[in-house]
């Protein structure tokens, strides 16, 4: 017994008590847009119960985690990036996507802040570039220099497109979006993959990609190069659009590679017949 004649048993509990009471706090409540990074911890027919931290669980909608095809994309134990919509009958909402809302703004800030690409559908044709919906409805603005494309190319073909963005600028009345990197990026992937297996000689299929008065451009699997005007046949071309249109599909053959410029020339006449071999029996002596 101590000083003051109270066991030590009660006087330790007092003690946890105590410190119990300055140590514990109560979950902070959780705000729209905020952000967890949550394990499955069931799945259900509607929805994917998640663990989150000391504040419990949360709940997000089945449909989020599925592909295209309606196949469930997850499996419980997966850890999944979140973000907190509402609590409704004492459940925590929460989606994966960005959405519209008092969650909308915080999520866009997120994605901006780590480059984490969101989806975008392209609405429409406007002054230097394309206005661009996104997630939950939200507007968006994509300079036509970030989207990837050349300059020649028929932008009303983007119409109604999705592609996946970047944001590269935000405020509270405009987000700025870009796929010029995801492009250069999805390009140096395709041309590493070519450097393996394309060398000098080799027939290849590819589409026209655009005209211009010295050649054309072929894409064969996401990587360009240059039909010169003087490859594309044997007789003498005036005008590259009589013979290639946008959008034709070719054969062509490689004619040069110079991987350090990231230049492939290509050669269309090199697949069809030399006339001279057959002078000789068109015109016999």
């Amino acid at each position: 017994m101590n000083s003051n004649n109270q066991p030590q048993e009660e006087q330790n509990e007092e003690n946890f008590a105590e410190m119990f009471e300055q140590t514990y706090k109560e979950p902070s409540r959780m705000e729209p847009g905020q952000k967890v990074e949550a394990p499955i911890i069931k799945l259900t027919a509607d929805w994917a119960l998640i663990e989150v931290g000391g504040k419990g669980e949360g709940y997000v909608a089945i449909s989020e985690l599925k592909d295209s095809a309606g196949n469930l994309i997850v499996k419980e134990g997966d850890r999944i990036r979140a973000w907190f919509l509402h609590t409704e009958e004492g459940e925590m909402r929460f989606t994966t996507k960005i959405g519209t809302g008092p969650a909308a703004m915080a999520q866009l800030g997120d994605a901006f802040k780590n480059h984490i690409p969101l989806a975008g559908t392209i609405a429409r044709e406007m002054k230097g570039g394309f206005e661009v919906t996104i997630n939950g409805g939200l507007r968006a603005f994509c300079p036509f220099s970030q989207m990837g494309i050349r300059r020649e190319e028929n932008k009303a073909e983007y119409i109604g497109k999705e592609f996946a963005f970047n944001i590269i600028e935000m405020d509270r009345r405009n987000i700025v979006l870009s796929r010029r990197e995801m492009v250069e990026k999805e390009r140096q992937e395709k041309a590493a993959a070519l450097k393996e297996t394309l060398h000098e000689g080799d027939r290849v299929r590819g589409t026209v990609t655009s005209i211009q008065k010295f050649g054309a451009f072929i894409d064969i699997g996401g990587v360009e190069g240059l039909l010169p005007v003087s490859e594309i046949a044997w007789s003498r071309t005036e005008n590259v659009g009589d013979v290639l249109k946008s959008g034709q599909q070719v054969e062509v053959i490689v004619k040069r590679l110079d991987w350090d410029n990231q230049r492939i020339s290509f050669s269309l006449k090199d697949t069809l017949q030399d006339p001279w071999e057959t002078a000789d029996a068109n015109w016999p002596s």
